[in-house]
């Protein structure tokens, strides 16, 4: 294996029902071997097992079907194997990193039985008998996401005042508008909305699934919104719940810390964005997060966080280089560094939000080359960006090199990073994408800002690495 995710299912469950006896030797047989497979693949750390009996047992149907087992050697009804396939998808989505981050859900008919502004509050159904029951079901399944890191916000037309104070005071609701990271309440097009709320915490439209019982409007997101990824709701609110723990977008392989404070990462940029907007001035805007910033090795406890957030970071990733947690341990044991950006403020906890790779230019060693830039989205605009860059300057100088080498690698995505270099005083080498500055014009780099702390690892375990050898 490479390094890459892998898919592996038990083999006492590939087999078609005509050759599964029920005697007691053959079922043992098959029990005996699913468990020698799944104790022989346990320690792969990159490879996952596919729980076929799982799904069957959820499945709403005939999972076999005798007679395609007899024409064609097929072990599964067709129904089941569509299913099985859409299982497939969903977790191929999450091993490229194209799981969404953000559902975006309608009120009326959709999150609540009725429509608030012709049934008034106590009209609305949500819990209780059916239907209000399925409402509170399908609520409970997406906060389950919500726990998870899929960000919750809501398009809606309505008023404003009033479907926020029906959220908070209906007894049986259980997503607040405190589990909702943003909302557009109005009576402007859904698609623009949307779009609002893709700004305000800057995710692409990609990045988002919509939900709305209203096929007029979901045909309206596809038309002006290609990106989104549309749920169609079934007509009946007792089939919600079951539709959206089928989408083929919400799948996750992995979970990992900065997963279960993902929510509260866009909940905080909400607030630092109308921090920012009433401030007099940014710089004391910005000083007033006690941004602190972490420069760290690759290590045990963020490993797999980096390895996630080189798959799925697209907005600002120079290269979108998608490095497995394999081959970044490789890249960490050679000459590279692997460098694993944390960042905490008074808005936020602790988080490891980017990544970078450091290494020698391999045309001349004499050049320090960024070979992997990229930042979450949620923390943009804080300066961190040229910061960043800076300190690879910086860090370069202490280490005898003449200069430092920046590659823009664009796709349809990562528009917000191709200026960085350039922004930063870099000048174009030559090649496509290649950016360069010498330490000499080091000056044209603005100097890491006065309010942002930095706890440099990097630097400090290289010294130690030094003073260790020569002793």
């Amino acid at each position: 294996m490479d390094g890459r995710s892998c898919f592996c299912t038990p083999v006492a469950l590939s087999l078609g029902a005509a050759d599964c006896t029920r005697e007691s030797g053959t079922v043992a047989t098959l029990a005996r071997a699913d468990m020698v497979l799944r104790e022989g693949l346990s320690n792969l750390r990159q490879l996952h097992l596919f729980d076929t009996a799982r799904e069957a047992a959820l499945f709403a149907g005939s999972v076999v079907d005798p007679r395609l087992w007899f024409l064609g050697r097929f072990p599964y009804s067709e129904p089941f194997s569509h299913c099985l396939a859409e299982r497939w998808t969903a977790l191929a989505l999450a091993a490229t990193g194209r799981s969404v981050r953000l559902i975006i859900l309608d009120l009326n008919n959709t999150l609540w039985g009725g429509v608030l502004g012709e049934d008034g509050v106590s009209g609305v159904q949500v819990g209780g008998d059916f239907p209000g029951n399925a409402y509170t079901a399908f609520q409970d399944a997406l906060k389950r996401l919500s726990a998870r890191g899929v960000a919750l916000a809501v398009a809606s037309k309505n008023d404003e005042a009033a479907a926020l104070a029906a959220m908070d005071s209906l007894p049986a609701m259980l997503i607040r508008t405190n589990d909702i990271v943003a909302h557009r309440i109005n009576w402007e097009p859904k698609w623009r909305n949307v779009e609002a709320i893709c700004a305000d915490l800057a995710l692409s439209t990609e990045s988002v699934l919509f939900i709305d019982d209203n096929a007029v409007e979901r045909e309206e997101i596809r038309r002006n919104l290609p990106g989104v990824k549309v749920l169609d709701l079934p007509l009946d609110p007792a089939l919600y719940t079951q539709a959206l723990l089928d989408c083929t977008w919400i799948e996750a392989i992995t979970l990992t810390h900065e997963d279960f404070v993902r929510v509260e990462g866009y909940r905080a940029r909400g607030q630092i964005i109308r921090s920012r907007e009433s401030a007099a001035n940014l710089e004391d805007f910005l000083a007033s997060l006690g941004m602190k910033v972490y420069l760290q090795p690759l290590d045990q406890g963020n490993t797999a966080r980096a390895a996630q957030l080189a798959a799925k970071t697209n907005q600002f990733n120079a290269t979108t280089r998608r490095y497995t947690q394999r081959q970044l341990e490789e890249l960490a044991a050679s000459s590279a560094d692997v460098v694993v950006i944390g960042l905490e403020d008074t808005c936020t906890h602790f988080e490891n939000i980017g990544l970078m790779i450091l290494r020698p230019e391999h045309r001349d060693l004499r050049w320090l080359a960024i070979d992997t830039y990229l930042l979450s989205c949620r923390v943009l605009g804080r300066g961190l960006e040229t910061a960043m860059v800076r300190w690879v300057v910086e860090t370069a100088g202490r280490r005898g090199h003449v200069g430092v080498v920046g590659e823009i690698i664009e796709t349809e995505r990562n528009a917000p990073v191709r200026s960085v270099y350039s922004g930063a005083g870099f000048e174009a080498d030559g090649r496509p994408g290649l950016w360069r500055l010498t330490l000499v014009d080091a000056g044209r780099t603005a100097p890491l800002p006065a309010w942002m702390s930095l706890v440099d690892r990097i630097n400090i375990d290289r010294q130690d690495d030094r003073v260790g050898r020569r002793g």
